[in-house]
């Protein structure tokens, strides 16, 4: 079976023939193996998605979350927030992935702004 690590859970219940786990920063999806971790966060510290990858050992990760705030990303610490959700957290977590060869997929049904 493979594993899935879908960062925003939303993806947990669509592969069930797949070992998911997902993770939540506010709103764990329920009845899905969910655990804590911030996008934001993992933007300013590396180290928290090599955490995250060598916890859940993933053959791939699939990043649901992202920011989608259009009328407040042009207030510069809204717009430094979107840049860590949605540019520096993926680019740490590509890192992450690729060191341990997992494949890695940013999925965002909405708009992601730089």
């Amino acid at each position: 079976m493979s594993t899935l690590t879908a960062v925003g859970s939303a993806l947990t219940s669509e592969y069930s023939d797949w070992l998911v786990y997902g993770t939540h920063n506010s709103n764990p999806a329920e009845g899905a193996c969910t655990m804590f971790f911030n996008l934001e966060e993992s933007a300013k510290d590396e180290k928290q998605s090599e955490e995250l990858v060598d916890t859940m050992a993933p053959a791939v990760i699939c990043v649901c979350a992202a920011y989608t705030w259009v009328d407040k990303v042009e207030e510069a610490e809204e717009n430094e927030k979107a840049v860590a959700i949605n540019v520096q957290g993926p680019v740490n977590l590509a890192k992450a992935a690729k060191r341990i060869g997992a494949k890695f997929v940013v999925y965002s049904r909405y708009f992601s702004l730089p």
